[in-house]
């Protein structure tokens, strides 16, 4: 039995309505600060060592879209101060100290505070601080949008006479310190987009309503709600076979995008919401009306994304030889059968667990009776509905491991190839031996068969020719076309590829 690779979204995302299919680390095409340090994926997470000049400034995180941001500060500044003499004023500050991002109070300085740090927008106008001067430094949260500069205030107001008799000496000193400031937008995630209607229909083309949201939408700052800000980057219509279709009326603050789709496909919307862009899609396909796993629209269509996902992770386009170091298989590179279980939530949604088997060859495929044990289901409650794997050799290629034997020209016959370079007992260079075609009454081969029989469980056999069968116990096929065939329209939709 042929085995398929796949790739699944881990099980802790199952009821997060589907796995999102994000665009990461399309985010990261944001202009990212200099000398900082920042996450590679997902929203930014930037720190920055603060030079400890006063009125020096630092440059943040440029955010294209307005952003609520979290800042915290950490660590402190010091400064000394000479002993003030007779007559100094009352408003000198004495003594040094070593101070967090509120600074020091300092009457006599035009902001009233010293060695403190604040948020300065483009226009100049104060965007946030980290609290009232001299206080413990608390966290600040803002919303931020494009150059935000983060400046130091000046040192305490230095009058010479306040230290000195003579005018001549220096009062205050910046002795040091080590402080940084760390960057994090509010985690906002964009949802699944939702659509008036997940089946296709051919026949009157009506108009649908996709809908974009995030989560969440809001959040409390200084004990008032305030709604989180995005902007809808693009919506787009990607038919199934990958063309494009930009839908330029549907932007900025357009969360619904009306679209009369004409063949299956995906509805894609990237937003700028949180921190970064993010992306996430949803499909509408035609029914087939013979499988439930197959016409799970509740899922998004997800099992037909995850069969044909098979077929890559099988190296269906490899050739023959591809993987071959010698003494044994490169199974990234060789062609191979993979496969897997189709599990039943208890929602009523179908889910797909890939089994990689280590011994697949690119025509044979083995899954373990305790794949479909409860262990193994990716919630509990789930119930095992079919088994899944892939025939990658396409009909009349060539590809090693088959049993059985062939023929050469001058007439000798023997086993096919299981390796590049395997010889018969004469010496002879042994063939990689064609797969046959399966045709319209087709019930599976032998191992197959017997598998269906031992499970009592339907199989799906995705071919790498636009079909899926599933056999069923004892010996019937039900034929499945997932791209081209008598209804191209209705090409099942691969996973998003961004």
């Amino acid at each position: 039995m042929p085995k398929h690779k796949i790739v699944a979204c881990t099980f802790a995302a199952l009821f997060a309505a589907g796995c999102h299919d994000l665009a990461a680390p399309a985010a990261r095409s944001l202009a990212r600060p200099t000398g900082v340090s920042i996450t590679e994926f997902g929203p930014p997470d930037v720190t920055y060592t603060v030079n400890t000049a006063p009125l020096s400034s630092q440059a943040l995180y440029n955010f294209a879209h307005d952003t609520w941001v979290v800042t915290t500060a950490a660590g402190t500044e010091s400064f000394t101060a000479r002993s003030p003499v007779q007559g100094a004023s009352p408003y000198y500050v004495y003594p040094g100290r070593s101070v967090d991002a509120t600074g020091v109070i300092d009457q006599r300085s035009g902001y009233g505070c010293a060695l403190h740090l604040m948020f300065f927008n483009g226009s100049g106008t104060i965007n946030g601080s980290f609290g009232l001067c001299g206080a413990t430094a608390r966290v600040d949260t803002s919303k931020m949008q494009g150059a935000v500069t983060l400046k130091r205030g000046p040192i305490p107001y230095n009058n010479p006479y306040d230290c000195d008799i003579w005018g001549v000496a220096t009062c205050h000193t910046v002795s040091g310190g080590n402080e940084t400031v760390r960057q994090t937008p509010v985690l906002v995630t964009i949802n699944k987009p939702t659509t008036s209607r997940a089946v296709l229909d051919t026949i009157s083309n009506p108009n649908l309503n996709f809908r974009a949201s995030y989560t969440p939408d809001s959040l409390t700052v200084g004990g008032v709600r305030r709604a989180h800000p995005f902007y809808i980057t693009q919506w787009q219509w990607q038919g199934a076979d990958y063309t494009r279709n930009p839908l330029t009326g549907c932007v900025a603050s357009n969360l619904l995008c009306v679209y009369s789709p004409r063949e299956a496909g995906r509805m894609v919307v990237k937003m700028f919401v949180g921190g970064w862009e993010q992306t996430s899609t949803v499909t509408v396909q035609c029914l087939t009306h013979l499988d439930p796993a197959l016409d799970d629209s509740l899922n998004d269509f997800r099992v037909r994304q995850d069969l044909l996902e098979v077929l890559v992770t099988s190296n269906a386009d490899s050739t023959p030889g591809a993987g071959w170091t010698g003494s044994d298989w490169d199974r990234t590179k060789s062609r191979h059968e993979s496969g897997g279980v189709i599990w039943l939530l208890p929602d009523g949604r179908y889910f797909f667990v890939p089994y990689e088997d280590p011994t697949s060859t690119a025509v044979h495929y083995y899954l373990p009776d305790d794949q479909r044990d409860a262990a193994h289901a990716p919630v509990p409650g789930a119930v095992v509905y079919a088994t899944v794997h892939d025939h990658p050799t396409k009909f009349g290629q060539g590809a090693y491991g088959f049993d059985g034997t062939d023929i050469l020209a001058s007439g000798e016959r023997g086993p096919c190839a299981k390796y590049p370079g395997d010889t018969w007992p004469s010496g002879i260079l042994a063939p990689a031996c064609q797969k046959a075609a399966e045709g319209a009454n087709w019930t599976g081969d032998g191992g197959d068969s017997a598998h269906v029989t031992h499970t009592g469980k339907p199989d799906f056999e995705v071919n790498n020719n636009g079909t899926v069968w599933r056999l069923d116990y004892p010996k019937t096929t039900t034929p499945f076309v997932y791209s081209g065939g008598a209804h191209p329209r209705c090409s099942w939709v691969k996973k998003y590829k961004a």
